[in-house]
């Protein structure tokens, strides 16, 4: 629920940056999901059944265990997966997305936006199967305050970056990833 309305919040902040820059954070993006979906989605489905299955049994040691393979798995893949994003995304929106109107200075600001966005790619990954680890143990309060923590914090520093500090909407990427 934090993902979509941060979201939604993400869109409105960076249209008051930006009259196209909804646009950039869409188009970034999509580039920061696919390591979000191919590592951290799929890392947090192939755990969250032993997970519960040991949570169910009340096997917290080998709980424990499956919880830190899980985030060693995901540190070690999302890493240099942002490392990439950083040193190639703008390579990729070029080569993706530049042709038409979509120009120079529209390759330079979502390139921006996809930067801002892959500095959060680690903890976004990290939420999918902490979030699950919770559930499995039958704890929803965690979970649900920190959507709500999450939401504020994105919400303020948005407000901050774009109405105080002038910045453009690449800070409204660079707020979510920090909200993360």
């Amino acid at each position: 629920a934090a993902v979509q309305i941060n979201s939604a919040v993400d869109v409105v902040f960076a249209r008051y940056a930006d009259l196209s820059g909804p646009a950039y954070l869409g188009y970034a993006i999509r580039l920061q999901q696919v390591p979000l979906a191919f590592i951290g989605i799929a890392l947090s489905g192939a755990a969250l059944p032993a997970l519960s299955r040991a949570a169910k049994e009340g096997d917290f040691v080998r709980f424990r265990e499956f919880l830190d393979a899980v985030t060693k798995r995901c540190c070690s893949l999302m890493v240099p997966a942002t490392f990439l994003l950083l040193v190639a995304g703008g390579a990729m929106v070029n080569l993706l997305f530049a042709r038409g109107e979509f120009g120079a200075l529209s390759v330079a600001q979502t390139s921006t936006c996809l930067w801002g966005y892959a500095l959060g790619t680690l903890p976004a990954s990290m939420v999918f199967f902490l979030a699950g680890a919770f559930y499995a143990r039958g704890n929803y309060r965690v979970p649900t305050v920190a959507s709500m923590v999450s939401v504020g914090v994105n919400i303020a520093l948005n407000a901050w970056f774009i109405f105080v500090l002038d910045m453009g909407a690449a800070s409204v990427a660079i707020a979510t990833s920090i909200s993360a």
